[in-house]
């Protein structure tokens, strides 16, 4: 068993898959698993001169999948709630093609979102195998992974849902007890309007950007629930348990990675997404243009945004299940030397 899922697993550079030296305390083979860890610095530098030596091949397998999903949501746009009267009564049948259109749009641009992801993160596997990722390789996708993967998110939506409500009751609190605190500090006396102004925007953007962090974070863990599906071979019900058990066997360094995956992924796509905007609409805004043709240079820039800032978070959820399996074979290894040699030891 140990020997099948080796093969696309090789060590990877600067002793990254190594885990940590644990203590003599933490209880042999078994607790030296349990203690060992990664440096997440390490990995997301790894996973991005990974991105830069294989730019043009993630690129060109990000955006066979990011064109129909571009065009499906440009199609969504156009015939999201379009009414054509007649005599003053809604009977053209475009309004029915609109709605189905509606209905049928958003699991389609969900399935194509989770081939995304099976693509991207199949090309990081075996890129960090050692062997030489194509392009080609998008189009290599197994239908039944990708069931497996939406069996994966309806899961992982309900153990999310239940984060952000938490997280939702405990903002609440806070914003209760920094209200009932305020109006103390300023009972019996006329609050500054500026002071108050400003102080709402603060807190509006500190709300928004924890939001925007932890969805990102929870997406991030989503894509890292995945790789058992993508990277294993075996049957597919068992494949989401384990994606599911990887995250929370783990959960302490699985949320560090993810919050720094987050954080850099999102820094990185804000800086992509407003550079290309700048530069994509400057010369219109200098010397004038319709509002069609700005609306196709934002769909265009939106496109290309999507193509470039894809791939690194889906490496870098490779790359870490590709180490903790790394880890996990070492030491399956480990155990059968030890066990072989008490068998073949002297009673």
């Amino acid at each position: 068993m140990v020997g099948e899922n080796t093969k696309m697993l090789a060590p990877l550079p600067n002793g990254i898959g190594e885990p940590h030296r644990s203590s003599p305390q933490s209880g042999g083979v078994r607790g030296k698993a349990r203690h060992s860890t990664f440096s997440v610095g390490p990995l997301l530098d790894y996973g991005m001169r990974m991105y830069r030596h294989h730019f043009a091949t993630f690129v060109i397998a990000g955006s066979i999948w990011a064109l129909p999903i571009t065009g499906l949501m440009i199609l969504f746009e156009i015939f999201q709630g379009r009414a054509f009267p007649i005599g003053g009564i809604f009977l053209s049948p475009l309004i029915l093609a609109s709605d189905l259109l509606s209905l049928a749009a958003l699991p389609l641009l969900a399935v194509l979102g989770l081939t995304m992801i099976y693509a991207l993160s199949h090309i990081a596997a075996v890129a960090d195998a050692g062997q030489d990722p194509s392009w080609r390789m998008a189009w290599r996708i197994h239908p039944l992974r990708i069931v497996g993967m939406g069996l994966v998110s309806l899961v992982y939506a309900v153990l999310a849902g239940i984060v952000v409500v938490l997280c939702s009751c405990i903002a609440g609190l806070l914003i209760v007890g920094a209200g009932s605190l305020f109006s103390d500090i300023f009972d019996g006396s006329e609050p500054d309007l500026e002071f108050i102004i400003l102080l709402v925007m603060t807190a509006g953007l500190t709300f928004y950007s924890l939001v925007i962090f932890l969805v990102s974070t929870l997406w991030a863990g989503l894509c890292y629930t995945f790789q058992p599906l993508i990277q294993d071979d075996g049957p597919i019900l068992p494949a989401v348990g384990t994606g599911l058990s990887a995250l929370l066997s783990h959960f302490r360094e699985n949320v560090r990675l993810c919050a720094a995956a987050a954080l850099t992924a999102g820094g990185f796509g804000l800086s992509i997404t407003v550079s290309l905007t700048v530069l994509a609409l400057l010369p219109f805004a200098l010397y004038g243009a319709s509002d069609q043709v700005i609306q196709i240079v934002v769909m265009a820039v939106s496109l290309i945004s999507m193509v470039i800032t894809s791939p690194p978070l889906c490496i870098w959820m490779a790359l870490a299940y590709r180490q903790r399996r790394s880890q996990e074979i070492k030491l399956a290894l480990l155990e059968q030397r030890i066990a072989q040699m008490h068998q073949s030891s002297p009673a």
